[in-house]
């Protein structure tokens, strides 16, 4: 009966997500079964049942769906009482007071290059050791412990929080604009400039002739207007000049090279991305840049 009930709430979702009445999923369906069910889609179908359910699937688990009643199996391990650890103790691991940071203070001798900003951010929540450098904006973020954010780097949200791990390197001139949320694992570099991250976007509503609205004028429906998070695990790189899509799904140990455009989907780990998108996985250019443990 659970699994029944919870196979009519992920039918509820596809209708509302695809809109469309007509659609019903049976355990066996995949995405080979529904036109409208492509990359993009997909994200947005597991944002709106993490809403649902009120539960966090992280970025492993969605690349091993195979259907509908796979994806049923997580949602039910999950409300039985499985919990996110990892987000659990990247909580713990925050502070809720900058001046917790023995970084703060600007020494006035220093060049501006070297000077530590942080004690500019008094309401942000971050972790030990961590530096901003001149010109930075922060907007609802929080960060772990030893991050750098470079000179200039603007990060954003009017929604959902941007979560940076801990080990995090974010390069000069970097634009990441986190409405629908973006969480980072742990040593995830984006290196500057000119690379931007971006969770929403108006292209539908451009071409089908609707008003994006500004701050004086909101339109009462945006029916194309579409916003997904972005979530990049652990070990990532990220070269200058990229460009990364709303509703990107980054795991662990990948690779971005410069001037990439990212689409829409699930990077496995230890793949390298390049060019238009163009993925070559289980790269073994990454795996020679993973030092070997010494025995």
């Amino acid at each position: 009966m659970e699994k029944q009930h919870t196979l009519e709430q992920i039918n509820n979702i596809f209708k509302d997500v695809l809109d469309s009445d007509d659609i019903i999923v049976t355990e066996a369906t995949t995405s080979a079964d529904i036109d409208e069910w492509d990359s993009l889609t997909h994200i947005q179908l597991i944002v709106a049942i993490e809403k649902n359910f009120k539960i966090k699937f992280s970025s492993m688990e969605i690349s091993n769906w195979k259907n509908v009643g796979e994806m049923i199996k997580s949602i039910d391990s999950k409300l039985n009482g499985a919990t996110n650890k990892a987000a659990e103790l990247k909580e713990e691991s925050l502070t809720k007071s900058a001046a917790q940071n023995t970084a703060t203070h600007s020494d006035p001798d220093k060049p501006l290059y070297k000077k530590n900003h942080l004690n500019k951010f008094p309401d942000l929540k971050h972790g030990d050791n961590c530096f901003i450098s001149e010109g930075v904006t922060l907007t609802n973020v929080e960060m772990g412990s030893q991050v750098w954010i470079n000179k200039h780097a603007t990060i954003f949200s009017s929604h959902d929080k941007v979560i940076i791990g801990s080990n995090c390197y974010i390069g000069p001139y970097v634009w990441i604009e986190g409405h629908a949320g973006i969480e980072m694992g742990d040593s995830v570099h984006i290196a500057g400039p000119g690379t931007n991250l971006y969770t929403h976007s108006g292209m539908k509503m451009a071409l089908n002739g609707e008003h994006l609205g500004n701050p004086e004028y909101k339109p009462n429906i945006k029916s194309h207007y579409v916003r997904v998070p972005i979530r990049i695990g652990n070990n990532v790189w990220i070269g200058p000049n990229c460009s990364i899509s709303p509703g990107t799904i980054i795991q662990d140990n990948v690779v971005i090279m410069p001037n990439t455009i990212v689409k829409p989907g699930v990077i496995e780990s230890y793949s390298m991305v390049h060019g238009n998108g163009e993925i070559e996985k289980n790269s073994e250019f990454v795996k020679s840049l993973i030092a070997k443990q010494k025995i």
